[in-house]
Order: structure tokens, then sequence, then C-alpha cells
């Protein structure tokens, strides 16, 4: 086997998240940069590594800097934030934060998320009684991050709410014995109180229904639920009946007309059965579809999602074919399962290719599918989420999720521009282009378009024949004109050829040198005058016999 040392250091490398792995001074928690799986190094700030969590997630690390929350792209660029008072590290695709309407006065505080591109999330819908009513972040008075199934907890004037992330909405949180009125859980003491300890180690929300009934739920330091339990001042009941609801680990909410189920206050099944019935330990008796049948939850069967096999896409068009896979425990049959994906999921699965495998160790199904590539897709490596999918199994849908992958545009242009093509006069050049399209076997020709982008000068293209285009630039300046050559396909996958046009006019001989600069293989390079062996020798000097005076 061969191998290359790709980086080296005396200071700590932590693990490898996203393909980017944090690089600090020992165990002091100063990150100083990181690196990527090709050995590139990124230089940091010296920033201060937060709640002992030093990875990037969704492509975003969190981090301190001078005292205050800052979250850092793969390219090392501080991402531009609402203000924050405290921040929490991504997960599933939004970041938690603490902030302030009145930040000097300390006053008006609330939570929101933030997305992996900066933006804050405008508002939230809360899905109560048939009705929907929008919130806005200042009315949110507390917020967790999410688990992992997308859902998290929230609190609305002092009422507790489930937050789906799937679509914002807040469903609350209802307890009650099956034959009393399902009741509301609030808070079970003022606000303040519940969240003086917000960056502990671990934080307690004291919640109650009824008269004395008590619900608490327990966070980690980085706000995330672990725990849910309840205990009540009222006598045992010593009704078999009632003893085995108290067993129950499986609590019910509503939207609408359906009923969903939650399980020890974290996993749910969304709302999907007409009425629920006996809860006991990890069972519940459900109606569907006009027919009661009994469900039982299993908390550590898992189903995971695999998209082109865990490898990374590389897309050479806006449509990548492949297959998605769902990894299950032995346990599950695999031809009950099936998985949808939302039409605007960016992913379309055959269903006629469904494919099934059961085995001792852990059982599998196979879809064929075609993804979308995200708009202006780069050649860099870029992490990618696709969903909502809804798995189900039988007839019972589990939560929705998203599946996450890395993604780049792999290039398959080049261009030539033949010098004995090249005129200029009186400012104009006109240039041949001819563009080699780099196809595997059996592969379509695909429609493109031929963009030339300059600063402010006049600038088109036309065809000429199949790939030969001409390119014209107007009012060229004495000296170098920038300009970039854009192959642009469908979904606005783009190839940008930078191109330099040096024009000079002088005691009326009229010259251009249009040269391609070939991008630099390390970015980190300083970038060096281009020479005509630098532009792969496209250059042509053409003089003008009519060029206009100097």
């Amino acid at each position: 086997m061969d191998g290359k040392l790709l980086y080296s250091t005396d200071q700590k490398a932590n693990d490898f998240r996203s393909k980017l792995a944090t690089i600090q001074k020992d165990d002091s928690g100063i990150i100083t940069g990181f690196i990527n799986t090709s050995g590139r190094f990124i230089t940091l700030p010296n920033v201060e590594n937060v709640y002992n969590h030093p990875y990037f997630e969704n492509g975003i690390l969190l981090a301190k800097k001078d005292d205050r929350f800052v979250m850092y792209t793969k390219d090392g660029h501080e991402l531009s934030t609402p203000q924050m008072e405290t921040a929490f590290p991504f997960s599933h695709g939004y970041a938690l934060y603490f902030a302030y309407g009145q930040p000097e006065k300390q006053k008006n505080p609330f939570f929101n998320y933030v997305k992996p591109d900066g933006s804050p999330l405008p508002s939230f819908i809360i899905q109560e009684r048939d009705k929907e009513k929008v919130i806005e972040p200042k009315d949110i008075q507390f917020l967790s991050s999410l688990d992992n199934t997308e859902k998290g907890l929230a609190i609305v004037k002092n009422k507790l709410y489930w937050l789906l992330a799937s679509d914002y909405s807040l469903i609350p949180i209802q307890m009650g014995e099956e034959t009393d009125k399902k009741r509301h859980l609030v808070l079970d003491s003022k606000f303040e109180h519940n969240f003086t300890n917000l960056n502990g180690d671990t934080l307690k929300i004291y919640a109650k229904y009824g008269k004395d009934k008590r619900q608490v739920f327990e966070f980690d330091k980085r706000l995330r639920l672990i725990n849910s339990s309840s205990n009540t001042n009222q006598k045992n009941s010593t009704s078999k009946e009632s003893q085995s609801r108290q067993k129950s680990k499986i609590s019910e909410y509503k939207n609408g007309n359906l009923y969903g189920l939650i399980y020890n206050g974290k996993d749910s099944l969304p709302c999907q059965f007409d009425q629920v019935g006996l809860k006991l330990d990890n069972n519940a008796i459900v109606k569907s579809n006009g027919k009661w049948g009994l469900i039982q939850i299993v908390p550590d069967a898992n189903a995971h999602l695999r998209l082109n096999s865990g490898e990374e896409i590389a897309f050479r068009h806006q449509n990548f074919p492949t297959e998605i896979c769902v990894d299950l425990p032995a346990s599950f049959p695999a031809e009950g399962i099936d998985i949808v994906a939302a039409p605007n999921s960016g992913i379309t699965i055959d269903k006629a290719s469904k494919e099934y495998k059961n085995s001792k160790s852990g059982n599998k199904v196979t879809y064929a599918c075609v993804v979308k590539a995200p708009t202006q897709l780069s050649e860099l490596p870029t992490e990618i989420s696709y969903g909502p999918l809804s798995i189900s199994y039988g007839n019972i849908k589990l939560p929705e999720r998203h599946i996450t992958t890395e993604g780049r545009y792999e290039n398959h242009y080049s261009i030539e521009i033949p010098k004995s093509e090249t005129t200029v006069n009186q400012g104009k050049v006109t240039f041949q282009i001819d563009i080699i399209n780099e196809k595997l076997e059996g592969e379509e020709d695909f429609p493109y378009e031929l963009i030339l982008e300059t600063d402010s000068l006049p600038s088109m293209t036309e065809k000429i024949s199949d790939n030969v285009f001409t390119g014209t630039i107007l009012n060229l300046k004495n000296g170098v004109n920038n300009v970039n050559l854009k192959v642009v396909e469908e979904g606005n996958l783009e190839t940008i050829f930078p191109l330099q046009i040096e024009y000079s006019l002088l005691r009326k001989k009229e010259s251009a040198i249009v040269k391609y600069i070939k991008p630099d293989d390390d970015a980190e390079q300083p970038q060096t005058e281009d020479t005509e062996e630098d532009a792969f020798d496209l250059s042509v000097d053409v003089e003008s016999p009519g060029g206009g005076d100097a």
C-alpha cells in the first residue's frame, strides 16, 4: 500500500467532520486553523473552542473570538449572522442561538435558529385547534437544539410545544390520562427561574399540567434534550388500568384531526392515527383507516439512509443517477420498507427498481434514484442536503428526515482559441472559441450557453456551428482587459475560463493579445504575472491597418 504525508504538526489534530479537521494548541482549547483531506491548512485567528466541540457541523465551525460567538465556513471566512448572546453548534441544518431584542439593555430575550448561510428563521407556525398562527422569533421564550428526529422543544407564552424542523411548525405538548381531558403543558415557575443556568453543564425546565402533575425536561450544555420525566402528588390508583398507564413511556399529540406519538419525550411518530387508546410501556393501541392495531416502538432500532453508497457525488450535469439505500436491523423485514421523497426534495425515486435483502447481520432496501444538483454548484466539495424524505414500515410513517452528502461539479469542458481567427479593429476584438466537451462513453449531448462577462465593456457571442463560437468585445481599454468566459448548462452549472485581453493603440498601430489564464492549482500561492506560456500559447497579436489615432 502506498501513502504520502499530507500534513504534519506538533499541535493537536482533531477528528475529521465534513472532511475538515481543526488544529488546536495542545489541550488549551485555542483553535489555530483547520485542514482538509488534501492536507491544505487554513489559518484561523486563534479562536476558542466552545462546548468542547471543535468540529465542523453542516460545514460550519462554531467558536469564540474576542469573547463573542462566531461561525466559520469551509474556506475560513467568518459567517455573517445576527447578533448572538449565546450560540450552539449546528444540528441537522440549524444552529440555535439566544439574543436580546434590546442588546444594549439586555431586554426582550428570545431564541431562534440560523441556517448554514447565516440567515435567521423569519417565523414559526403554531398548529393548534385546527388553526394556524404565525409566531415571530421575538415571541419565542425558549428553543432547544434539534435532536436526531429533527425535533426541538419550544416555549411560547409559557406554553410548551414540539418544534418540527421540516415545516417550522409548533405542536402543543399535551399530557393527561386517557379518561381525563388532555392538558397543555405550561411552565411551573417564572421564566427567569428556568433559564438561569443557560451556560452550565445541564438545564432543567419544570412544567405542569392539571392541578398537581409535573413534567421535567433536562438538556445538556448544547441544549439537546437528554431526558424527560413525570411525577404526580396524587395518591396512586389501585386499579390495574391506572397502574398500566403510569408505566407507559408513550404520550400523544394532535395536529388537525390526526394523532402522533412521542416516546420517552424524545422520538415521535408523525400524526397519522385516527385515535390512540391504551398505552403500556413502549406499546400503544391505535386506530388507523377504521381499524385498531397494536404498535410497538423499538427505541434502539434505527433506519439509516445512504445516498450514492456514502460516496461524494461528482455532478457532470444537473441530474445524477445513483441509488438510495436504507439499512435496517435484522428484526425489520426489508420488504415492508418504503421511501417517499417530497416533490421539492431534490430526489426522484424509481419505485419499480426496489431491491431488498434480509440477513442475520441486518436488512437493506435499495432504490434507483436521480438527484438534482443545487444551483450554481462549484468544483469544490460542498455539503448538500436532500429532503424531506419519509420512510414507512408497513402502513406506519416514520419521522421525516433529510439526507446529507458531499457533492461538487466535475468540469468536462475545455477551450481553444485559434490564433488565425482573431482580429482587432478600432477597439473591437473578435476571436473564435472552440468548445471541447470531454464526454463519457454513451453520454448524450447537453445544451449549454456561452457567456462573456466583463466589468463594463459591451460583449457578445455568436454560435457558428456545433461547439464553435465567436466572441466580440467592444471599447477595449489600453492595457489589460479582464473577461470571464462562461460555459453554462441547465441548472446554472457553469465552468469559468478567465481571459485577459491586452490591448494597445500606439501611433495608429493597434494590437490585441487574447490569453486564457489557467487557474492556479494552489489558491494559497501568490499570483504571478501571466506569460504566453501560462496562457497555453493561445495569444495572438494582430495589427489593424486602419487603426484609430493614438
